[in-house]
């Protein structure tokens, strides 16, 4: 697989920044006021919205990663469930491990 280019790498870096960012501001809710299903709907769509900017530039050589769509599509799904149904997981942990995992992946790879 080649190393993604540096204007790709930057889309990348962004994107983690965006995901940790949400922590950030769900650090500062501290009696935490906002519905659990907000944190992974937040996540999930910004997971996606890269993988489709990323997808959009396909003739430049550059790739949307598998992990970051399939990863978005279970917190979105996640944030529906618990939208509709209340899940019994928390959400806002379960969406913490998804960003490390992203992340981590990322990093392990060299791919940001």
């Amino acid at each position: 697989m080649a190393r993604k280019t540096a204007q790709e790498a930057r889309v990348e870096r962004w994107t983690w920044y965006a995901m940790v960012f949400v922590f950030v501001v769900v650090g500062f809710d501290r009696d935490l006021l906002l519905p659990s299903w907000i944190v992974p709907g937040v996540l999930g769509s910004i997971l996606f919205f890269s993988a489709l900017y990323q997808y959009s530039k396909i003739k430049l050589g550059w790739r949307a990663g598998m992990l970051n769509i399939i990863t978005a599509t279970v917190l979105i799904l996640l944030a529906a469930y618990d939208f509709y149904i209340g899940s019994p997981a928390d959400p806002v942990l379960v969406s913490f491990i998804a960003t490390m995992a992203i992340i981590g992946y990322g990093i392990v790879t060299n791919e940001g």
